[in-house]
């Protein structure tokens, strides 16, 4: 399945991965596949965090939130201030 993954805010890309413009990639993942999947195919740090197609994926929900042909997966680091 394709989907497209959005590193933002700083989120560090693994070398040899190719980003376009505004930081994003096409993936092909295997059906079935996890936010958690995802994660650690690029070998990004558990304290990112995750959204497909614009919804919040707590940390504790990223292995159970299966992906589907066409999901955006956003990762960026946790914003801080106040």
């Amino acid at each position: 399945m394709n989907i497209t993954v959005k590193l933002i805010g700083g989120a560090k890309a693994p070398a040899g991965l190719v980003l376009d413009r505004d930081g994003g990639t096409s993936s092909v993942m295997p059906e079935g596949a996890s936010v958690t999947d995802v994660m650690e195919r690029l070998r990004l740090p558990d304290s990112l965090v995750t959204m497909v197609d614009s919804r919040p994926v707590p940390r504790t929900d990223r292995a159970a939130r299966s992906l589907v042909d066409g999901d955006e997966v956003t990762i960026f680091p946790p914003l801080k201030g106040g």
